[in-house]
Parts: structure tokens; sequence; C-alpha cells
């Protein structure tokens, strides 16, 4: 398989350090610091020609957090009609169990749920169920 392209979210640097410790032997990991930063790697990436496999967002950042952030991306796969099987993997990455959370995060087609603290093996488990690892 071959490596994957990551892209990370998070606004508290421990997190975005752990995260990218866990997932750069699956390949190449960049990260921002907000939602906005995510859609705009997102486009870039689209644009560029080297989409993302897996974006890596948390829920609960400043300006635009990870369900805005989220819907927005999916809006811009639409508008370029990019189909369902082919839009990013998108992994939410949240200290929170809310349920309202956990049910927006799927209504806005989330490809999984992580709650913090991050654990290497879950998110290995989330990344082979999506088939990247």
């Amino acid at each position: 398989m071959s490596a994957l392209r990551i892209l990370i979210v998070d606004d508290e640097s421990f997190s975005r350090k752990i995260l990218e410790q866990c997932l750069r032997e699956y390949g190449e990991c960049d990260t921002v610091t907000d939602g906005l930063g995510a859609v705009q790697a997102v486009r870039a990436a689209h644009v560029e020609g080297r989409r993302y496999d897996c974006v890596m967002l948390d829920i609960d950042m400043p300006s635009m957090n990870g369900h805005e952030a989220l819907a927005t991306i999916r809006k811009f796969e639409d508008d370029e009609g990019i189909e369902k099987d082919d839009s990013v993997n998108v992994i939410m990455v949240t200290g929170c169990e809310e349920t309202d959370d956990y049910r927006q995060s799927f209504d806005q087609r989330c490809s999984a749920y992580i709650v913090k603290p991050i654990k290497k093996q879950n998110l290995d488990v989330a990344l082979k169920r999506l088939g990247l690892i």
C-alpha cells in the first residue's frame, strides 16, 4: 500500500504532536491549527492533484470548529462533483463524548470518530476499518 497523505487539524500543539507521532509511519503528515486552515489545505491539495487520504479533524477549535470545517469540506467536494465514495476520509477527534457531537459528525458524513486521549491502537483500528492501512 502506498504512503498516505494525512492532514492533522487541532488547535492544541500537544494533540498535533501525538497524532503526528502515531501517524507518520503511514505517510506524509501536514498540520494546521484550525478549521479554516483545514478547508484551505483540502482545497489546495485538490487543485494540486495531491488530495489527502485522511483528515484528522478536532471538533472544538476557535474561529471555525470541526463541524463547520467538515460541512465546508463536504460542500466543496459536492460542488467539485466528487462522489461520496471518493471523498476524503475525515476522522473526527474530540475530547467530548457528547451524543450531539457524535450524531452531528456522522450527519455531516465523517468517516470515523475518536475520543481523546489519543491512543495509537484506536487510530489504527479506524484506519484499518477505512481501508487506509
